[in-house]
């Protein structure tokens, strides 16, 4: 097995508390490496748990609302995004603006944990960083841009 080595700084509130704490944890390294050990397993649950629930117009109009958020990381709750749809869905394409694709999308949210809604959320968010220019240094993917169709296999 090979070790692999992350160091990453992390600006969230509820997570720096959950780090510091060393009754959680005898140290703030070892929370972290058991959340960086953990998730990937957390991640491809979540995902094989979305193949076939949503078509890809549907992840395209989810993509298009999570790139109007102002934190694109991910959405914490079933009630986050059901709120980030209704408040957002005005500023989408008018292919999307029917109520019934939104109350569509909702519904199937609805059966969804809070934690399988980041996860989704979060899998959705990198795909628009892949698309975002940094400092001046192009597609963060270089030459090769990701394709939408591709990216979204994994949920198909």
């Amino acid at each position: 097995m090979i070790r692999v080595k992350i160091d990453v700084s992390i600006f969230d509130p509820i997570a720096e508390k959950y780090y510091t704490d060393t009754k959680k944890f005898r140290t703030r390294n070892f929370g972290a490496a058991r959340a960086a050990e953990i998730y990937p397993h957390l991640r491809e649950i979540a995902l094989d748990s979305f193949k076939g629930v949503f078509d890809k117009n549907e992840l395209e109009f989810l993509l298009q609302i999570l790139s109007l958020l102002r934190d694109q990381r991910f959405v914490q709750s079933v009630p986050a995004l059901e709120a980030a749809i209704n408040d957002n869905i005005k500023f989408v394409d008018d292919e999307f603006k029917s109520n019934e694709t939104a109350e569509t999308i909702i519904s199937k949210i609805k059966d969804l944990e809070n934690w399988k809604v980041m996860i989704f959320t979060e899998f959705l968010s990198t795909y628009l960083s892949f698309q975002k220019t940094y400092k001046g240094k192009g597609k963060v993917s270089g030459n090769t841009k990701v394709k939408f169709d591709d990216y979204i296999k994994r949920l198909l």
